[in-house]
């Protein structure tokens, strides 16, 4: 970090890099703590080959914290990596270090960093590698494009062959496959209506790609916003490199 960014992260926010910014701040840090404990938002726990389910922050001092213990936590790292979403809907993260496992609790070391990712409202994922779309434009069906990130708001979608839209051309009956680790069978998301918004021609991979932008019901929506986070935080658990 340039020294500027460390003298700023002392007393406030810093710029990290990514879309993240860090605090330092042992004072910021317990007001975050203590809102995640007073509010009970859930907390998952990485390291490397665990993610665990939903658990809470049970309480904390100036030197520990105490962490509702996962039924299946395996024991076999010291330092964690701790992953929220705030009442914003931004995802915060620390990493702290295991000092004692108990029956129902885990005693960690103060974090000396916490981190928050900005970004905007509809945040976008990649997407695991096969994904596809297929879709309806006018009376046309167009099948099996490959689908390179996706958020609750819309996706980027290529093709290697020639296709062209109009300026802000409605294609309907969105058919998205998404390979699911460990299954053999893709999960299918659908949203009736899109728009393509923006297309690019990639010369490097002698491909064009299109933004899209749902106009999704609210069950399209919600079914999307739920694989958004799961694939967000499968995200971040890869990246996780503790």
């Amino acid at each position: 970090m340039p020294p500027q960014a460390a003298s700023a992260a002392a007393t406030g926010f810093a710029p990290y890099g990514n879309g993240y910014e860090y605090t330092e701040s042992r004072q910021i840090i317990a007001r975050k703590l203590a809102m995640v404990r007073d509010e009970r938002l859930p907390i998952v726990i990485v390291h490397e080959k665990y993610q665990s389910g939903p658990c809470i922050l049970v309480d904390f001092n100036d030197s520990r914290l105490l962490i509702d213990k996962p039924r299946d936590w395996p024991g076999k790292r010291k330092t964690i990596r701790v992953i929220f979403r705030d009442k914003a809907r931004l995802w915060n993260h620390f990493y702290c270090k295991v000092m004692q496992a108990t029956k129902d609790t885990l005693v960690t070391t103060f974090p000396a960093q916490f981190f928050l990712l900005q970004r905007r409202q509809h945040y976008r994922v990649e997407a695991p590698r096969g994904s596809t779309v297929s879709f309806g434009y006018k009376e046309r069906q167009i099948d099996g494009l490959e689908v390179k990130n996706i958020s609750a708001g819309g996706l980027l979608m290529c093709s290697r062959s020639p296709l062209e839209f109009p300026p802000q051309a409605d294609i309907h009956d969105l058919l998205i496959a998404l390979p699911v680790k460990d299954a053999s069978e893709p999960l299918l998301l659908t949203c009736r209506k899109a728009t393509i918004v923006r297309s690019e021609e990639i010369k490097h991979s002698k491909s064009v790609c299109f933004g899209v932008e749902f106009q999704p019901t609210a069950k399209e929506e919600d079914a999307l916003i739920r694989y958004v986070r799961q694939r967000e935080l499968e995200v971040l658990r890869t990246a996780a490199a503790v």
